[in-house]
């Protein structure tokens, strides 16, 4: 597809100077968030870190695309 950035290029086309950002009219970004893939199995303290990291991981990268 022409105009289409997806994952890390994406991103990398956000991360430009606020000024010398382009893209064409019709392009199109697509960022996945992070997520819990692959079930897993531990003990309830265990998953609720690993969820609460993930969950910080996305704000973390909303808030870098939002600057």
């Amino acid at each position: 597809n022409l105009g289409l950035a997806t994952g890390m290029g994406a991103f990398l086309c956000a991360a430009g100077t606020p000024g010398q950002r382009f893209a064409l009219p019709n392009a199109r970004f697509l960022l996945q968030k992070t997520g819990l893939d692959d079930p897993f199995q531990g003990q309830a303290v265990d998953i609720g870190l690993r969820v609460s990291d993930n969950v910080a991981d996305n704000k973390r990268m909303a808030r870098a695309l939002a600057q």
